[in-house]
């Protein structure tokens, strides 16, 4: 109770985390130097992890989130094994998806209204996150408990997020096969995708980021003060597509000048081809950029081509 509720960081907890906490009293049989004398067992059965933790629910420290949604076996399935611990700050259904998922972070129109360039109220939570095979290896190396002991170590692992509601909003997962890591909010489970990241994929998934004309009014307002971030993030990890989609709203749209720009679009005109889209999933148009090789398939932007 005490590690509960003054050396654990967050107002939400997962039954791994504990369970991962329980292994290391039960090994070191001390806290904080001081000895734990019920403790006798080189290590916890199964039923002592079960106990512990009804102890602290029966306490009153510990209430389930399952509970908030008992008719919702679904999302039972999912958050009957986090808790909310009485006493700490109330956290936002963002805070909570941050704190039970630690491998994920806030993204598209979640992260534009963290950085306020967006006056649109998000109605879900929109989380990104790695494959289900980096989750498990992040993970593992993470956790404190040693290889050979009778438990297998993946009961300890937080479990891979899914698509359900927390308190009343809708979490909508998506995974990367090239995950990048996210900003960490000091002193707060929040992890939201970087500000040139967050840029990027205003364009790479512009329906999930306020629609395609909300993007192109949110670069014209903010693209120029985040221009650095924005084509640093690009060379770093931009793709083909990025740079050129990214590089022309930048350039053409937002008027930034900047030697990389230049360089890519040079590149562009090399790689001429129909799939070069500025708006993914919709149509492709006659309507057409030849300094970046790109159909001009949003009506907002076709002012801006040559």
């Amino acid at each position: 109770m005490a590690w509960v509720l003054n050396d654990y960081p967050y107002s939400v907890i997962t039954r791994e985390r504990i369970s991962e906490q329980i292994y290391i009293f039960y090994i070191a049989k001390e806290y904080k130097g001081q000895k734990i004398g019920l403790i006798r067992k080189a290590q916890a059965s199964v039923n002592d992890y079960s106990n512990n933790i009804s102890k602290l629910e029966r306490a009153g420290l510990l209430v389930t989130l399952g509970e908030l949604s008992p008719t919702d076996f679904y999302a039972k399935d999912y958050l009957y094994n986090s808790y909310v611990i009485r006493g700490k700050p109330e956290y936002s259904p963002q805070e909570i998806a941050c704190t039970i998922y630690p491998h994920a972070y806030i993204s598209k129109i979640n992260a534009m209204a963290w950085y306020g360039i967006t006056d649109r109220i998000p109605k879900v939570i929109r989380l990104t996150t790695c494959s289900p095979a980096e989750w498990r290896k992040k993970s593992l190396d993470e956790i404190r408990i040693a290889s050979n002991i009778f438990i297998e170590p993946m009961h300890f692992i937080p479990k891979f997020p899914k698509n359900m509601p927390i308190l009343g909003k809708e979490l909508i997962v998506s995974t990367e096969t090239d995950f990048i890591e996210p900003v960490q909010i000091k002193n707060s489970p929040m992890k939201v995708s970087s500000i040139g990241k967050t840029f990027v994929d205003m364009l790479r998934v512009p329906k999930e980021c306020g629609g395609i004309d909300h993007v192109i009014d949110t670069y014209v307002e903010y693209g120029s003060r985040y221009s650095s971030q924005i084509i640093d993030f690009l060379n770093e990890h931009g793709r083909k597509i990025d740079i050129a989609r990214t590089g022309f709203v930048l350039q053409k749209i937002v008027g930034v000048d900047h030697p990389k720009l230049t360089e890519w679009q040079i590149e562009s005109q090399r790689s001429r081809g129909s799939s070069k889209i500025l708006v993914p999933g919709e149509p492709f148009s006659p309507i057409f950029d030849a300094d970046w090789s790109l159909s001009l398939n949003a009506e907002i932007a076709q002012q801006y081509g040559n």
